[in-house]
């Protein structure tokens, strides 16, 4: 199999824009998995799923691409600096840049206590999806709602890790 060569700006920038493709898919998806469930979503919570949603992605991009350091530092200023634009001043920006990056952390140390707990007992996929089911609908320390959508996570989280590891197999990062 032939591998493309890209540097790591290249790549960061080229999975910042899958990110947003499969976040805006499974963002559009899970609507749609809510209403089946009869499951209302209040207008205001919609851009928190969305960077949930995000987060996921982005979460799930870093555990693949783990040793390439360079590449998620482009990702993940990307995604801060995009978050952090919402503000309109300088000191606006930087709050928000520092509330997107506590975010982005603490979910990732959740993420990975759960997959490095669980991994031993392989329950991983049903534990980390009602988690992050949990931080999509913004109940945190509750049940999911619906275990439905806690599978429709695990499928979607398992298919986009696959798309993730089949993209690293073909790449050679040349810096």
């Amino acid at each position: 199999m032939k591998k493309n060569k890209a540097t790591s700006k290249e790549v960061g920038e080229s999975l910042w824009r899958l990110c947003k493709k499969f976040s805006e898919d499974f963002f559009n998806s899970f609507l749609k998995d809510i209403i089946k469930f009869d499951i209302e979503l209040n207008e205001n919570l919609k851009p928190y799923l969305k960077r949930q949603i995000t987060i996921i992605n982005l979460w799930i991009i870093s555990k693949v691409f783990s040793s390439d350091e360079k590449v998620l530092d482009v990702l993940h200023k990307i995604y801060l600096f995009g978050y952090a634009n919402l503000g309109k001043t300088s000191e606006e920006k930087e709050e928000l840049f520092m509330e997107a990056q506590k975010e982005l952390r603490e979910r990732y140390k959740e993420y990975y206590e759960i997959w490095d707990k669980e991994s031993e007992e392989n329950e991983v996929p049903i534990t980390l999806a009602s988690a992050m089911l949990q931080r999509m609908l913004n109940e945190e320390g509750s049940e999911p709602k619906e275990p439905g959508l806690a599978i429709s996570v695990m499928a979607y989280g398992v298919s986009i890790l696959g798309g993730v590891l089949e993209f690293r197999k073909g790449l050679v990062i040349i810096d």
